[in-house]
Order: C-alpha cells, then sequence, then structure tokens
C-alpha cells in the first residue's frame, strides 16, 4: 500500500470454465483495515491475492469483505476467502442479502443456493461506516438489494 488511506479499483481477470471473465472489485484501505469490495465467481481466491499483491496490499492485512449483492460474480470466492483467512475477516453485507449469503434462499438469477457464509455486519440504508476513512452505505432497491458504498468524508491522513 502505497499511502495510508485510499480506495482503489481492483482489475480480476477471472477463469470461467476456460473462458476469461473480468469482475472490477474494489478494494479501499486505511492504518486499521483493509476491506475487499465484493469477490468474484467461485474458485477465485489466488486470482485475488495476486490482484491485492500486484497493488501492493497484502491478503494477510485484509480484515473485512464487504459484498454489494448476492449475483454469483459478487459472491462466489467469499467462502474460500473467508477459509484461506483463516477467520481474521469480517463479512459486511445489507440486512436483505444475509438470506442468499447465508443459503436459505436461492439466488435470484441463478436460481442456486450459496454455500452458507455468515454475515457478522448488517448494513441498513445510510448507516455511516467508520473504515477506511468515512462512508455512507446505501442501496438501490429494485430486483436486487445492493449495496453502494458512498464516501462521504475520506480522512486525512
Amino acid at each position: 500500500m502505497n499511502s495510508k488511506a485510499g480506495i482503489k479499483a481492483l482489475k480480476l481477470d477471472m477463469d470461467a470454465g476456460g473462458h476469461p471473465f473480468v469482475v472490477h472489485a474494489t478494494v479501499m484501505w486505511d492504518d486499521n483495515d483493509v476491506i475487499l469490495v465484493d469477490t468474484g465467481i467461485p474458485g477465485q481466491v489466488e486470482v485475488i491475492r495476486n490482484a491485492l499483491k500486484r497493488d501492493n496490499i497484502p491478503f494477510e492485512n485484509l480484515t473485512k469483505i464487504m459484498i454489494t449483492h448476492q449475483d454469483r460474480d459478487h459472491i462466489g470466492s467469499l467462502p474460500a476467502l473467508l477459509e484461506a483467512a483463516e477467520g481474521r475477516v469480517k463479512v459486511l453485507a445489507h440486512e436483505l442479502a444475509k438470506p442468499y449469503l447465508s443459503g436459505e434462499v436461492p439466488l435470484i438469477k441463478s436460481g442456486a443456493f450459496a454455500q452458507p457464509c455468515h454475515v457478522d455486519v448488517s448494513l441498513q440504508d445510510g448507516d455511516v461506516l467508520p473504515y477506511c476513512g468515512v462512508f455512507r452505505s446505501s442501496s438501490r432497491r429494485g430486483i436486487l438489494p445492493i449495496i453502494s458504498p458512498c464516501i462521504i468524508n475520506q480522512a486525512k491522513r
């Protein structure tokens, strides 16, 4: 990490059954946290590790994963990332996404069930989160509950 606080798009060149599949996740960091926003499709832990490494962000510094919504290309590698992190990473997601992430109800688009993952922090519209500067969660409701982090005060460090 080149600075004490920041936010960066993280290009993930993934392999979807022999076909290239690009996902643009986000990584945010400050003195206390490194947060990955979304995890791409299943089976991509090494792709994520390497993308973080390219940006000088050690995987071992990851403290939180924020899930924007329950589509497979956003949550697919979450179970494997949590396993690789050996219990040190917390999951943040909108309260409406929890039943999908816990495997209680099928994913909306695919109808498949996600491998169950525990959500440590349930987000609601307007929550102000003191991570990586300060940002507010906001959801766009429609067919899918989606969380969009909105930075309201990037901390000066």
